[in-house]
């Protein structure tokens, strides 16, 4: 039902959040596999999709990927991560957010 719900929506943003998120990797994960499944399936309907994580989380990997960096707009984000993280999300094409 929340995916029949979720298609059809059409968000022009979407926020979602993450337990991990690796940059080099070009993954988002989280632990939940259905959580992950909805918030892939909003990802895929919005115009721009951002992922809401604290800094501390860019090192961090849940069981699940859900989504690619590369589908994403951009990364809001606590405070400045590594200069390899920021370069390696701009070579996906993701702006990083700061408060």
């Amino acid at each position: 039902m929340t995916l029949d719900f979720i298609s059809k929506l059409k968000p022009d943003i979407a926020f979602v959040g993450a337990v991990g998120v690796d940059v080099k990797e070009n993954s988002v994960s989280t632990y939940d596999i259905e959580d992950g499944i909805n918030k892939a399936a909003i990802v895929r309907v919005a115009k721009r999709a951002y992922v809401v994580a604290e800094a501390r989380k860019l090192s961090n990997d849940g069981n699940y990927n859900y989504t690619s960096l590369d589908t994403l707009s951009g990364l809001i984000t606590d405070s400045k991560p590594a200069d390899d993280i920021c370069e390696a999300a701009e070579d996906y094409g993701v702006e990083i957010v700061l408060p």
